[in-house]
């Protein structure tokens, strides 16, 4: 499994290039896709490889030397020897998402599954690859440093200890290693994964779950897409947040969409004040006497209100600095060829 967001498609295209194409193993890809256009990823990526490359159809039998491609604007998931498809709740901002991907493959495949995270911006896939590697699964996670986007990898990073923190152009070839010998990791957490599965519910249970039923405690924070109540998961090494239907959010997510909302909420604040000074300059124009006077006075202090919040706003500085690169911690690279 292989996942991956700004900054994923040429490090993706080397990987598949790596691929040998009597690869005993079949490969699932998310990339964060915009819903609007159609994708062309699978046609980029089948000049790069023998394997067979296309979007995943809904309960799709998995096949040894394909590669499955989630499609825009659809959760992949995977069963126990098929692909799932639906248009769940986005997770992270995103759909499909990574950890969507690599939640379900942990949960239904334990040590067979091997997770890659690269490139792209905040965190999606950093608790999907720490579920992977809780079943017993083998972890690979981009170098920072080659990486056109380091936040993912970092996040992952500050999660997980992978087994491997490699370039791009080392992962196709460390793939197909452990792929010929049938190499398992010994982990030996197979049922944390189930645990932080159940903590993080899947599509199949989400119509009929109650806010009873969810794991983990309510926060004073709604959800910024359905504005339901946002719950903090339990069972995981950092905070996640999700909500009743089925949205979910790290922190640092959470963090980037209320930045949003703020800056919205504020436009839409002077988008009221100056409507409300139109509309008294225009009562203003059919007065006369003390009540123009009062009127006025009321415009004064509603465009003095404006100045100040168009103060604000150019004054406000709600964007997030991005993670900066750096090399991983020591520990977390491990030569070619050791365990």
């Amino acid at each position: 499994m292989i996942g991956g967001s700004a900054g994923s498609i040429q490090p993706l295209k080397t990987i598949v290039n790596g691929l040998p194409g009597s690869l005993p193993a079949a490969v699932m890809v998310v990339l964060h896709l915009p819903a609007e256009y159609p994708s062309l990823l699978p046609e980029i990526l089948q000049r790069e490889t023998e394997l067979r490359v296309g979007f995943a159809h809904p309960d799709e039998k998995l096949r040894a030397g394909h590669v499955y491609v989630a499609p825009p604007d659809q959760h992949l998931e995977l069963g126990k020897d098929r692909l799932r498809l639906h248009h769940g709740p986005r997770e992270n901002r995103h759909r499909p998402a990574i950890d969507v991907l690599f939640r379900t493959a942990a949960r239904c495949h334990g040590k067979q599954v091997t997770g890659v995270l690269l490139s792209g911006i905040l965190d999606d896939g950093a608790a999907g690859i720490w579920a992977v590697q809780q079943a017993g699964g083998l972890t690979i996670v981009q170098d920072p440093q080659d990486a056109a986007h380091p936040d993912m990898p970092l996040a992952a990073l500050e999660w997980i200890r992978p087994d491997r923190v490699l370039p791009a152009a080392k992962i196709g070839a460390q793939i197909a290693a452990w792929a010929a010998n049938g190499r398992s990791s010994e982990h030996g957490a197979e049922s944390s994964a189930q645990e932080s599965e159940h903590a993080m519910a899947s599509q199949e249970n989400i119509e009929a779950e109650s806010d009873a039923r969810i794991s983990g405690r309510p926060s004073p924070i709604a959800c910024p897409e359905c504005h339901g109540v946002l719950w903090e998961v339990e069972s995981l090494p950092k905070p996640m947040f999700r909500c009743r239907v089925g949205h979910s959010y790290s922190l640092e997510t959470l963090n980037c969409e209320l930045s949003l909302a703020t800056e919205g909420a504020l436009w839409a604040s002077l988008r009221i004040l100056s409507e409300k000074a139109a509309i008294i300059d225009r009562m203003a124009s059919r007065e006369s006497g003390p009540r123009l006077r009062y009127l006025n006075e009321q415009l004064e202090t509603f465009n003095q209100h404006i100045e100040t919040l168009k103060q604000v706003i150019t004054n406000l500085n709600i964007r997030q600095p991005r993670k900066t690169q750096r090399r991983p911690p020591a520990e977390a690279e491990k030569p070619e060829g050791t365990e």
